[in-house]
Formats: structure tokens, sequence, C-alpha cells
């Protein structure tokens, strides 16, 4: 139980630091997450046609939908920032 509460409280702590970040900075906080978050989609989908075998990766594809996720968390960062 200890380490379910322990766990929580990080958890809790954690989204209370990057909501005051969004709110404080929405698009360099949100463009900062995006470029993350499409790095890992990135190296997710090159691991998967690697160990898939695939003779011709689509490299295309994955840095498309990286450049994708990372316009959407800038087009909602600066939304966010315009709604003020």
């Amino acid at each position: 139980m200890t380490l379910i509460a322990s766990t929580q409280r990080k958890i809790t702590s954690a989204s209370k630091w990057y909501g005051t970040r969004v709110h404080a900075r929405p698009v360099a906080t949100l463009a900062i997450s995006g470029v993350i978050l499409a790095s890992f989609s990135f190296l997710l989908g090159v691991s998967v046609s690697v160990a898939a075998g695939d003779a011709s990766m689509p490299w295309a594809r994955y840095v498309t939908m990286a450049l994708t996720q990372v316009g959407i968390c800038l087009g909602i960062g600066l939304y966010l920032r315009d709604r003020r």
C-alpha cells in the first residue's frame, strides 16, 4: 500500500508541476513535449520495422507522423496562449 500511495503522490505532484508549466508558457512547454513525443514515436516505429525485418524502411511515414505530432502540440500551445 505504501508503494501505491507514494506513486500516487509523485504522479500528482508531477502533473501539478506540468500544469503550472503549461499555464505559464504553453507554447514552449507543449513544443518540448511534442518533440519528445515525436522522438519516442519515431524510434518506436523504426524499432518495430527493424524487428519485423522490413527490407525498405518507411522513413517518410515515420518522419511525417513525428512532424504531425509536433505540429499538433504547437497548435494546442498557440491555441492556449491565445485564450488567455
